[in-house]
This record gives C-alpha cells, structure tokens and sequence, in this order.
C-alpha cells in the first residue's frame, strides 16, 4: 500500500511535527522509513511503521526515563555516562547517545536512539552503533515549553 500524506496525518499529528513537516511529509516519511526502517519492512509497512513509532513514544517518555535517573533539562551539565545509566536503568535496555555542539562551542546532548526489534513494538539491545565520539561532560538545554 502506497503511502500517502493524508495517511500520515494521523501520525505527524500525535508527534505533533505536523505544522514543522505539512510541506514535506511524504518526502520525510520516505527518507526516514528508508534509512530506519526497512530491516522491518516483512512485518511494517511504512504507515504502521510510524504508528508503531508514536507508540512507543506515548508508552515510553523520554522526559520521564531522564527525570526517574536524576537527569532533568534545567541547563545543568552531566556526564554521558550518567545519562547512560539513567537510560539503561529505567529501561534495561541499551541506547545510543549523540552530543553536538552548540553556538557557544558547548557540548550537548542532543539525541537518543533506541532500538526495537522487527515488530517495532518491543525495545532491544542496540545490536550497532553509529559511528561517532561523545563528549564526557555536555549539558542537557533548559526546556523551553
């Protein structure tokens, strides 16, 4: 089944990206199913691969995985492997962590991958990780709203 932007909707919606992505959706969701999610593609199509996707983010809070280790987004720096551990500790499950640098040359964390297996409804060990080093120390941006 082909997918469709007004088949997306739905999902862009519940991500709430869907006044970011409206122009591009369809070109998004192509590029990202390509590059995440074809290893899944003999059980998810493309559309229930989203859903899958806003389904773990409405069972899993990253915010709240953070927050029960001790890391909270009030501009205070941490050591990658504290947000590690608060990761793998609430989830029991190992994650990929990414920092960039910010405008002022500052490391910070800036995203986490974690893995699911085919069905994309149960997270797993990450089988691989991207290549690229992490700062020791990078700081987690107040939040905004």
């Amino acid at each position: 089944m082909k997918l469709t932007t007004s088949r997306l909707i739905n999902v862009f919606l519940s991500l709430q990206l869907f006044s970011i992505y409206r122009k591009s959706m369809t070109s998004i969701s192509s590029t990202s199913f390509s590059r995440h999610g074809t290893c899944s593609d003999a059980v998810l199509k493309e559309h229930d691969y989203f859903e899958a996707g806003v389904d773990l983010k409405d069972r899993f809070s990253l915010r709240d995985i953070l927050s029960g280790g001790g890391i909270v987004a009030d501009g205070s720096s941490y050591n990658v492997e504290q947000i590690w551990d608060a990761i793998n500790h609430m989830t029991r499950y190992k994650s990929w962590i990414e920092c960039n640098t910010n405008k002022s040359g500052n490391s910070q964390f800036y995203q986490v991958c974690m893995c699911v297996d085919k069905s994309g409804h149960n997270f797993i060990d990450c089988p691989v990780f991207p290549k690229g080093a992490l700062s020791v120390s990078s700081s987690l941006p107040s939040r905004t709203s």
